[in-house]
């Protein structure tokens, strides 16, 4: 009597018996980026954290109104009004402590700056002021413990804010990862021989996308084999920054030597992003 290898099952796998599913993102530059998806435990771990956070900023709160009670006319009246006003703070700010921190975080809260996942939009974009505000709105419904099983039987482990919101949670590159290494240097300000003129002002213009895009490419790139294939997409690449941020009036050089244009927009953006861990 022969046994059924595992693999040969048709029947679809349990919640967790499922591979981290991925999102492929295809970037106006043509280049696709596959951003792993937060496991569910990695989330409810950054969840903790910034409940934690939030819990003792709470207590904290009331601690101070009791503090004022206790101290002042003993007043009943006056108890409940500053009761109601802490309640109604401690709402506002246990919604806006999620938004401001993903918006000004690059879609991380500091529990998911610990645990090295961020927010993002289904497009693989950033995370918008709309979509950040429905999602954690909707945290007063997702709380409910008949709801927890939502992100348990979903195959992107999204809750019902992220359904509402069109967000969903990654990974981060592991920190572990190699930067790419030129042998022109590894920081743009302290290239001698810049050939391409990089000033502060187009960092209005590019994100941390923009670093995990030219970060993908250089290193993937070695992984192909012609030299004619990765010119072609350096190039591509290249005219479409070219582009976007308006340089023109190097458009020459940049279109003779796209890879080299590529390498200093890179470490242009390192100086920025590499050690924020966004």
């Amino acid at each position: 009597m022969g046994g059924t290898d595992a693999n040969d099952r048709t029947d679809p796998p349990l919640p967790w018996e499922r591979d981290d599913p991925v999102l492929r993102v295809e970037t106006p530059e043509q280049v696709e980026i596959l951003l792993p998806l937060a496991p569910l435990g990695t989330r409810l771990l950054a969840a903790l954290v910034d409940y934690a956070f939030l819990a003792a900023l709470n207590l904290l709160a009331f601690l101070i109104i009791a503090v004022l009670f206790l101290t002042g006319s003993g007043n009943g009246e006056i108890y409940w009004i500053l009761l109601a006003t802490a309640s109604t703070l401690s709402f506002l700010f246990n919604i806006f402590y999620f938004v401001g921190f993903e918006l000004r975080g690059e879609g991380q809260t500091p529990g998911k700056k610990l645990m090295r996942i961020r927010t993002v939009l289904t497009t693989g974009q950033g995370v918008t002021p709309g979509a950040s505000m429905i999602r954690n709105l909707a945290r007063v419904v997702d709380n409910f413990p008949i709801l927890w099983i939502v992100p348990v039987l979903d195959v992107s482990n999204r809750r019902l804010g992220d359904f509402a919101a069109g967000t969903l949670v990654v990974n981060l590159a592991p920190a572990t990862r190699p930067l790419p290494r030129f042998a022109l240097g590894d920081s743009y300000a302290a290239l001698g021989d810049k050939r391409f003129l990089l000033t502060g002002e187009l960092y209005s213009q590019l994100t941390g996308e923009d670093y995990n895009l030219l970060e993908f490419f250089f290193t993937e790139s070695r992984k192909v084999t012609s030299q004619r294939k990765r010119n072609t997409l350096a190039r591509a690449i290249a005219e479409k920054y070219l582009r976007r941020l308006e340089l023109q009036p190097q458009a020459e050089a940049i279109i003779e030597n796209p890879y080299r244009f590529l390498q200093e927009l890179y470490l242009f953006l390192r100086d920025r992003y590499s050690k924020r861990g966004f």
